[in-house]
């Protein structure tokens, strides 16, 4: 249960780059659902990929996010976004 990717997150950057669904890896959990992990070192076939790193501290230099937040995304729990 619960949004996909795409329903949550119309775009990404981290540290200036954009950011594509292959950074990002699926999970389910049995309390929230549909859950989704950035820069994990793996693919989401396991593949294994470098884990990015921010070297700054300025504005915009980490995970920026464009979240979907209307009405077709009611099912996100507060405690799964702050969590």
């Amino acid at each position: 249960f619960g949004p996909s990717l795409d329903e949550v997150i119309n775009g990404c950057m981290y540290s200036g780059h954009s950011c594509s669904h292959s950074d990002w890896t699926h999970y389910y959990d049995l309390t929230f659902g549909n859950c989704f992990k950035f820069n994990t070192g793996k693919t989401q076939n396991g593949t294994s990929v470098p884990i990015r790193k921010v070297y700054s501290s300025v504005l915009y230099s980490g995970l920026v996010l464009y979240l979907n937040l209307n009405d077709s995304v009611k099912t996100i729990n507060k405690a799964a976004v702050l969590s």
